[in-house]
């Protein structure tokens, strides 16, 4: 029996899509083993038309034959050219290392999508002047004389959509189809819809439905509170695909022929909220024997060359879960606050009985004053009320449609009487990532912060990474991506998301090379702020996100389409560095360097901040360019790298290891994260270096003082380079400015700034103030590769390092993370001189595993020796080991622990 099952097909990255452009797309699979040492050493694909053929045999697109491989991810499709709309049914089957072959895998599947644009049918239709609604009702109504045996439903809009048949939900996404630089780039869903369509028999009157809102193509984006930066007019375009059993096509389209009217939404933004008079709902609209003579007829227009229709690539925005509320309280007469108890994006659904006309007000806010009103100030312009007007038809249950906030508190008014506690349910709304790790440890603090990250991250992952839920902004910020992006794939899985990112990041770079500071880009946006062409650390998303997801998905391909864009901008870098000196400057009045955004009671000339970003630029273009295979650029920009290195320590770097820019003689901690983090410190002052830093920390009574560009470098640059001690003392620090401060002072979230609230003060400056951040938490990173020791040495994970740093007063510490293999995991605890430390490595990959340990000779696993050596590392054994599940334990103590923390550098 084959010691390997495989399971969770993908492609893609998804599970059964349905609209693949791709001509080649991507197959991956996992392998569920419990036997040590299990690895895969050859697969065989097969693929063919619909799953009843794939079992038997027969109708096959495509059957790979046993390829020798340990390869698992980034299968490339290459069978029978596959045609528009499309289905395919797939299957794996692999052999072990023994060479036993496993069973079959479970029949998984996707569908093509529409592949030339002369395949849309239809036409884009709007609303007539007279339909003043700014989320209009759409109905078309259809009857069939055959049976379905396959119905999908390929659906865009200018605007954002939600679309049913026969009055029931075409999916649970919202905000379809998604956020583009829609000048450039309009994304569309599919659906499986088969079971609707056919839930009224052969026969019978069906009903297509939808209802369009501004979104953020016509709606108010960002804190200038511009509207229709895309266009002045809301279109949907939708093609209802019906295969009967005789493999002839109905298709029923967005054209001439459908019918619009009012909605109860009277109005719905992101930024305002919704008004919905529920008095104003035409019961039965969405369904068949409704009487829509009294309808306006839709205007109706072709499809046209532009912009271009793509599938959406990632995961679609979805209620993710539920939170009750933990207390309420009246705020004063007729209003009353609700607490849900932590810090969400997303809505509240109401359940009421009031008489008919009976308005309610909901307000959110993310924090209430000390004498427990409701905070709003941070908000800005962004005003976040709904307002619901009941029809009085006994139970009512209302939840908004086109709106999403950030909040903890609901401020409630207009209620009849005395609202209970259960009035109110909190709906999270995020993109649907998959979860992929956890972590947990002794410390209820630290638990407090990771789960605050998570949090956090759940609430920005909203369609693209932005900065914040709820004021006036939710943009998507290159710069806290950057920064953000490792910590975020140890707890989800984000390549999808990312995916479909970096597309729009690719779409909004500048002709001269330049990213912007936010994508997708908003066109006039910012003024001054210079949004549409970032530099030092924003811009930079450009290069650090492709790496990262090849780093950690192995992803090659995305790597390949964002090369000639990260090419240009590093180009850009190059052509813009004062000539003969090779380093940069802020000179150019044209953008906005950020710098070190937000840290404290210190200033980072731009010009360190510039270079070392350059050349960190230079290198990463460098190692791409090996991995796709390009030598010439490879060379090309290795050169440049050591060209801009020399010139950052000949200018910036001191005899004596301090460095400093040009406009001031202030050492920050920011100054040697980037120097030491980019390796641009000569090797024989590197020491130094590291010891400055610790002595700018030790200055601030051991506290941290970096803003964004600084704070995801500042633990892994202490414990890489023997001050894990430092690391623990600044993550267990309570007092301002440090990751637990704000937790001592009731955040559930991470907060834009690290004084955002004091209980003895309130809040702080209300004009950039955001208590859902995430910036902040890329600390969670470290809590990963350090704390429980989970780290990659090959893109992958296909070969990684387990080594905890035992410190900071944890007695045990456990994380997970589901890599593209499986799942790893680390989980150590010490008492009374002995450690234990468990590990699990997926099949299919190895690992270096470094038992904290000075006692090599006490060394046990499952009770027994290790059969083979262990190496010694100063307070280390360390092992080399392939899959399976093992159970060390060994003799251990504080000096051990001491000696590791403070080991001269990572290997």
């Amino acid at each position: 029996m084959s010691s390997l099952t495989p399971v969770a097909l993908a492609c893609e990255y998804l599970e059964h899509p349905l609209a693949i452009e791709r001509p080649d797309p991507r197959l991956s699979w996992r392998s569920d083993s419990a036997a040590r040492g299990a690895r895969q050493t050859a697969y065989r694909v097969v693929v063919a038309k619909t799953g009843a053929d794939l079992l038997a045999g027969r109708s096959l697109l495509w059957d790979s034959g046993r390829i020798e491989s340990d390869a698992s991810a980034h299968i490339h499709y290459a069978g029978t050219p596959l045609a528009s709309f499309q289905r395919a049914a797939w299957r794996v089957q692999v052999w072990d290392e023994t060479g036993v072959a496993s069973p079959w895998s479970a029949v998984a599947g996707w569908a093509m999508g529409i592949l030339k644009r002369e395949e849309w049918r239809g036409q884009w239709i709007h609303s007539p002047a007279q339909v003043s609604s700014n989320s209009p009702y759409f109905r078309r109504s259809f009857s069939l004389d055959k049976p379905v045996t396959d119905a999908r439903l390929y659906a865009t809009a200018r605007g954002i959509f939600l679309a049913w048949i026969n009055g029931r939900p075409v999916s649970d996404e919202q905000f379809a189809p998604g956020w583009t630089d829609y000048a450039k780039r309009l994304l569309y869903r599919c659906h499986d819809v088969t079971a609707l369509v056919n839930d009224s028999g052969a026969a019978g009157e069906r009903v297509l439905s939808a209802q369009i809102n501004d979104g953020w193509y016509k709606g108010p984006v960002g804190w200038e509170g511009k509207a229709h930066i895309w266009g002045g007019r809301c279109e949907l375009l939708m093609l209802l695909r019906l295969e009967h059993a005789d493999g002839t096509v109905t298709w029923i389209v967005s054209d001439d022929q459908w019918r619009t009217a009012n909605s109860p939404v009277l109005s719905s933004t992101f930024l305002k909220g919704e008004l919905y008079d529920g008095g104003a709902e035409p019961i039965g609209w969405d369904r068949a024997g409704f009487d829509a003579k009294g309808w306006h007829k839709v205007n109706a227009t072709a499809i046209g060359d532009a912009p271009i229709l793509q599938a959406h690539q990632g995961p679609p925005v979805r209620r993710l879960s539920e939170v009750k509320p933990v207390a309420r309280w009246q705020a004063r007469p007729g209003s009353w606050i609700f607490d849900l108890g932590e810090n969400i994006a997303g809505r509240v659904r109401i359940r009421l009985r009031a008489p008919a006309g009976t308005t309610i007000r909901l307000r959110h806010g993310e924090m209430v004053t000390p004498d427990r009103q409701l905070y709003v100030d941070n908000l800005r312009t962004a005003t976040s009320i709904d307002v619901f007007t009941a029809a009085g038809t006994g139970e009512e249950i209302w939840e908004p449609r086109f709106t999403f906030h950030g909040f903890q508190y609901v401020e409630v008014a207009g209620w009849p009487g005395e609202p209970p506690l259960d009035a109110i349910t909190g709906i999270v709304l995020g993109s649907d990532c998959p979860a992929a790790g956890s972590f947990t440890c002794s410390d209820p603090m630290i638990d407090k912060l990771y789960g605050n990250i998570v949090r956090t991250q759940r609430a920005n992952y909203l369609e693209v990474p932005t900065d914040c839920p709820q004021r006036d902004e939710r943009l998507g910020w290159t710069g806290d991506a950057q920064a953000y992006i490792r910590t975020a794939i140890c707890s989800r899985d984000i390549a999808a998301f990312f995916t479909k990112w970096l597309q729009d990041l690719r779409d909004a770079q500048n002709a001269d090379g330049t990213f912007p500071n936010i994508a997708p880009q908003v066109p006039g946006l910012g003024g001054v702020w210079g949004l549409e062409r970032g530099d030092a650390a924003w811009a930079d998303a450009g290069t650090i996100c492709p790496l990262t997801m090849w780093r950690c998905y192995a992803d090659k391909d995305i790597l390949a389409a964002m090369f000639p864009a990260m090419v240009k901008w590093v180009e850009y870098c190059d052509r813009t560095a004062i000539e003969g000196i090779n380093i940069r400057y802020h000179r150019d009045k044209q953008f906005i360097v950020f710098g070190d955004w937000l840290q404290v009671d210190c200033w980072t000339p731009p010009e360190v901040i510039m270079t070392a970003f350059y050349a960190h630029g230079a290198k990463l273009v460098a190692e791409a360019a090996e991995v796709l295979g390009k030598q010439a650029e490879a060379t090309r920009f290795r050169e440049l790298h050591e060209k801009v290195k020399k010139a950052f320590q000949r200018e910036f770097v001191k005899a004596d290891g301090t460095i400093l820019g040009k406009r001031t003689d202030d050492e920050t901690q920011t100054i040697y994260l980037l120097a030491l983090h980019f390796d641009l410190v000569p090797a024989a002052l590197r020491a130094a270096a590291v010891e400055k830093l610790v002595a700018c920390i030790a200055a601030r009574d051991w506290h941290l003082s970096t803003g964004f560009v600084g704070l995801p470098y500042l633990l892994p640059v202490l414990s890489a380079n023997g001050r894990t001690d430092v690391a623990y003392r600044l993550l267990n620090t309570t007092t301002y400015p440090s990751w637990l401060y704000p937790i001592t002072q009731g955040a559930t979230t991470i907060w834009e700034r690290w004084n955002g609230w004091k209980k003895e003060e309130g809040p702080a400056d209300p004009g950039m103030n955001s208590y859902s951040h995430y910036a902040y938490g890329a600390c969670g990173e470290w809590l990963f590769s350090d704390v429980a020791g989970i780290d990659l040495l090959e893109p992958g994970f296909k070969r990684m390092r387990i080594r905890p740093r035992i410190g900071g007063g944890l007695t045990r510490a456990e994380a997970t993370h589901r890599c593209i293999h499986g799942e790893i995991r680390s989980s150590w605890t010490h008492a009374q001189g002995a450690l234990t430390l468990v590990v699990t490595v997926p099949p299919n990959t190895s690992a270096e595993i470094w038992i904290p340990t000075s006692d090599t000779a006490s060394l046990r696993e499952a009770g027994k020796p290790w059969p083979t050596p262990a190496r010694h590392e100063p307070g280390y054994a360390v092992i080399e080991t392939g899959a399976g599940t093992y159970v060390f334990t060994a003799a251990f103590s504080t000096t051990a622990a001491t000696t590791s923390a403070k080991s001269a550098s990572a290997k």
